[in-house]
């Protein structure tokens, strides 16, 4: 699969010879699901690479020997809007890219072999710097149990470690980093963290959750220039994947952007999402800034819990078989104080809520700060939910952004974390957007693959190791390829002009091999 990008300044290029999905325009306001009328499959689309729109869609050249522009042969193969990821972290995923890959290990044992090879194998002039891995899950382990500090410890000594659990919400640490963080026994918990600790000496057992875990990963990022040549490397493979936008959360790299796109080196849309403890800072975007075409900046990101995995997303009971209702990063106040200066300055909301004690504390804040439908706020992951925390999504006309391949691994552990009550609640992507609410699809890219047609898949199948999860929430392909396309589009504020095949609308569509 890739995505089509023309080089040439002007002139019109038809493709012909294809099987181009179209859809019809919108029939819902807001577009909840697609359109009731079905799509149309056309032969030829031609474009215009001055204004790079689609000029024509279903209309044949009579005579393609005597056409004023550049003529391509599809042979073939289909054509789909452009597809966008709705949740990523460009600079996150480039980071990735860099790091140890335990992804996939069995084993703490595993996991091990993989850190010492990776450590055997470095360059000696990163000898002394800090390792930083991600991708191990303690369900997926015969262990069953989370690494510690000494389990790191008996391979990598003196080098400071951190490798994150698969959601990243978690990492564990060895003992030189903790050395390095100053924890040990008499460190309090950070505000929006916790350091687990030996129920018998008190000693920190190296795994840090939440904001404890994030001051490790500050650690680990490099100087402009590697963050700059990470960017680079995350987009180039988000076009490969084929991607024609990105609706990234990234942490105080807009000035990065900012030189790419005057250097010309942007290759799909970027639509930024600035960390609200960003905002302040000399180089963070304004609300609404555009640059150029391809580079705009029109919300903030505010975390509101942690993950299911880590067993640190709120929930309003507690996990099964324990007394741990999870985390809020803020208290209820703090949460909305955030949410009201954002949205005083401009800025729109998009909230990480995967719990549904989390959501209901984010959308009652949303409501407090003054947000309205018009606005459009964003509820991300929507992962546990309930009948109430619908209906004041639709109140407030919040979008839910939403990634499908997330059920393809929580489906096997699931139904052992939370109470029976909450499961017909639980990634019900095809009981929200029935119910009125729009959808975005998104990977978490690190967390998952940001290739869109793996989220489709997910979105479309449910299924995990021959076992279809909830049967009842699975997406009928046009319902899956519209989270990608015309709900992304709207969630980016611009369905007038992206997520469909259309003439005078933008032409962004990706040619499947």
């Amino acid at each position: 699969m890739e995505a089509v990008k023309d080089e040439r300044r002007g002139g019109l290029i038809h493709f012909h010879n294809g099987r181009v999905y179209a859809q019809p325009a919108h029939q819902h306001s807001p577009p909840h699901l697609p359109p009731s009328t079905p799509h149309t499959i056309h032969s030829c689309f031609t474009i215009d690479t001055t204004t790079h729109t689609f000029v024509s869609v279903g209309e044949p050249v009579p005579d393609l020997s005597t056409f004023n522009g550049r003529v391509i042969d599809l042979q073939g193969r289909l054509v789909l809007p452009g597809l966008q990821d709705a949740h990523i972290h460009v600079h996150g995923f480039g980071q990735m890219c860099e790091s140890l890959n335990v992804r996939g290990a069995t084993s703490i044992g595993q996991v091990l072999e993989l850190l010492a090879a990776f450590y055997a194998t470095r360059p000696s002039a990163l000898r002394d710097c800090w390792i930083k891995g991600f991708g191990w899950d303690q369900d997926m382990m015969t262990d069953s149990r989370y690494p510690t500090r000494y389990d790191l410890d008996s391979v990598v000594p003196d080098v400071p470690v951190i490798l994150l659990r698969g959601c990243s919400h978690i990492g564990v640490v060895n003992s030189k980093a903790l050395q390095v963080l100053s924890i040990d026994k008499t460190t309090p918990d950070p505000s929006g963290g916790a350091i687990d600790r030996d129920p018998e000496t008190g000693e920190p057992t190296g795994i840090l959750r939440e904001a404890a875990s994030q001051a490790a990963v500050v650690k680990t990022i490099g100087d402009r220039a590697v963050n700059k040549r990470q960017i680079e490397a995350s987009l180039r493979e988000c076009v490969q994947k084929g991607l024609t936008a990105v609706q990234t959360n990234d942490s105080d790299v807009w000035d990065i952007y900012k030189e790419l796109q005057d250097e010309g080196k942007i290759p799909l849309r970027i639509f930024y999402t600035a960390y609200q403890w960003d905002i302040d800072l000399p180089n963070a975007p304004r609300a609404g800034e555009r640059q150029g075409e391809l580079l705009s900046c029109h919300r903030v990101k505010l975390l509101s819990d942690g993950s299911l995995g880590a067993e640190t997303a709120a929930l309003r009971h507690h996990y099964v078989g324990t007394n741990n209702k999870g985390m809020l990063i803020h208290e209820p106040d703090v949460l909305e104080a955030k949410m009201k200066m954002a949205h005083d300055r401009g800025f729109r909301l998009e909230v990480h809520a995967i719990g549904d004690w989390a959501a209901e504390v984010v959308l009652d804040a949303m409501h407090r700060a003054g947000v309205r439908k018009e606005h459009r706020p964003i509820l991300t992951h929507c992962q546990i939910l309930g009948e109430d925390l619908l209906d004041k999504m639709i109140e407030i006309g919040c979008i839910g952004d939403v990634q499908p391949q997330f059920v393809l691994t929580d489906s096997l552990w699931i139904e052992k974390r939370v109470v029976p009550s909450v499961i017909p609640y639980s990634y019900a992507w095809k009981t929200m957007m029935h119910k009125g609410i729009v959808l975005a699809g998104g990977s978490d890219a690190p967390i998952e693959d940001p290739n869109p047609l793996l989220g489709l898949h997910a979105a479309i199948f449910r299924e995990d190791k021959g076992v279809v999860w909830r049967s009842q929430e699975c997406l009928t392909f046009a319902e899956a390829l519209h989270i990608y396309t015309i709900g992304a589009a709207y969630t980016a504020g611009e369905e007038a002009r992206l997520g469909n095949i259309q003439a005078g609308m933008l032409a962004d569509f990706v040619v499947l091999d």
